[in-house]
């Protein structure tokens, strides 16, 4: 059997006739997700694309959705909203999802029309101003930083969101491999 990385063997995605982009995932019976197709989000920026870490945490919170069952989700940089529509399927009973580009915060918006308690917004994590007024049981983003710089604002925006008994869990360089204690206060 010839080895594959991971993400060639969760999910594709494919574009059919109709107005919608699909993500099939193979692993654990999780069959569709589709999300509006947006023409100019296409070529919007790095978040118009499905990367394969959004893929992977899709497979992740559908193997895991008991832990999204009635909770509040903020996803950060939401990009086309994957990770948002994957934890409205697990049963969240609130998500928000936000990008700092407009033009994707943008097309959330439609992504939000064909779900029920799901909304989207930009948030700029340097601004708290752009903050929302709300915390969260969960706080997801994939590949959201790539450079170091952006790092403290991350971490800033996720204290500010993530409810007092919010669970984080961290994956990555120097990351855990799963949920932590909450550390330090806002």
């Amino acid at each position: 059997r010839e080895a594959r990385a991971p993400h060639r063997t969760i999910s594709t995605v494919t574009q059919r006739d109709d107005p919608l982009a699909h993500v099939v995932a193979v692993a654990d019976g999780f069959v569709d997700v589709a999300f509006p197709k947006v023409a100019d989000a296409w070529a919007a920026s790095l978040g118009a694309s499905v990367w394969p870490s959004s893929l992977a945490a899709t497979c992740l919170v559908q193997r895991a959705a008991g832990a999204f069952a009635g909770r509040r989700v903020l996803e950060l940089g939401s990009g086309l909203g994957l990770g948002g529509v994957s934890c409205c399927g697990a049963g969240a009973s609130r998500v928000l999802m936000t990008d700092f580009d407009a033009d994707l915060a943008a097309a959330l918006e439609k992504t939000c029309e064909a779900y029920a308690g799901m909304s989207a917004a930009t948030i700029d994590w340097a601004d708290n101003a752009t903050y929302a007024d709300e915390t969260f049981d969960v706080v997801l983003g994939t590949d959201v930083a790539y450079e170091d710089a952006v790092v403290p604002a991350l971490l800033d925006v996720v204290d500010a969101h993530l409810a007092d008994d919010g669970a984080r869990a961290r994956r990555g360089k120097g990351g855990g491999d799963g949920p932590s204690e909450r550390t330090g206060s806002r």
